[in-house]
């Protein structure tokens, strides 16, 4: 599991957030800013604005709201696409769609602070060599057969998978900052993380309980403690902050 601020807590360095700027009411109804992007440092703060944004004249309260990553397009609601592969970094920080709410912020010289909310689901694990001692190092964890595609909107926040075309695939869970994958339910009985040994071994965790399979929430962290044994995969599993929740399963060699 990610261990530093970078990405659960601050967003990465160089990645780009889109911010919209609206006015309240009135006189300043065709003030506003659209889709500004801009850069972010990896500590908070942000920098190459590509618009320069100023309060309305009016000197009244403005609506701020903004997105991570940065989407070129002229829409407000747009298809999200998860990266299958996210050992590599770049592919996992495209792949964590952040939101921060419309909210209304005083005319001001001092910055605004903008909390962001994790939109979709994460996986972490960690890999444990169990009976007969079987090397786990160089081994790699897929999700299996999960949906990659929501629909957002960076106006409400909502995601969903209405209008959205069945686009299921396999997921590389990253070593150092795991997996970000859609909401959505894996049915008990199904097949959910694979895991394939150096040596070509390979191990399943199938989904046993509950009765109406697991439902991966938005803005959860699942985290999966895999003890491999040569003859099964045993799962110790905890959700650990975004926010807590608690999941328990075995996993079997086929």
């Amino acid at each position: 599991a990610n261990n530093g601020d970078v990405p659960d807590r601050q967003i990465a360095e160089n990645e780009l957030v889109g911010v919209h700027v609206q006015g309240i009411s009135g006189e300043d109804t065709n003030y506003g800013y659209t889709n500004v992007s801009i850069k972010a440092s990896g500590n908070g703060e942000f920098s190459n604005y590509s618009t320069i944004m100023y309060y309305p004249q009016s000197g009244k309260n403005v609506i701020i709201s903004a997105y991570h990553p940065f989407n070129n397009s002229a829409l407000d609601s747009y298809e999200f696409v998860v990266e299958q592969n996210q050992n590599q970094d770049n592919y996992y920080f495209s792949s964590d769609l952040l939101w921060s709410e419309k909210k209304e912020y005083t005319r001001g010289k001092e910055e605004k602070n903008l909390s962001f909310v994790h939109k979709l689901s994460k996986i972490t694990y960690g890999l444990h060599s169990g009976a007969g001692q079987p090397d786990v190092s160089g081994a790699t964890v897929e999700i299996l057969n999960v949906e990659t595609v929501t629909r957002f909107n960076r106006e409400t926040g909502n995601i969903t998978q209405e209008g959205i075309t069945s686009n299921k695939k396999n997921v590389r869970v990253g070593e150092k900052y795991g997996a970000i994958i859609i909401p959505q339910t894996i049915n008990k009985g199904d097949k959910l993380l694979k895991v394939t040994l150096k040596s070509g071994g390979i191990l399943y965790y199938t989904v046993d309980e509950p009765a109406w399979g697991i439902t991966f929430e938005s803005g959860y962290v699942y985290h999966y403690d895999i003890t491999v044994n040569l003859t099964e995969l045993k799962v110790k599993t905890s959700i650990i902050d975004w926010t807590p929740i608690s999941i328990s399963g075995n996993a079997y060699m086929e």
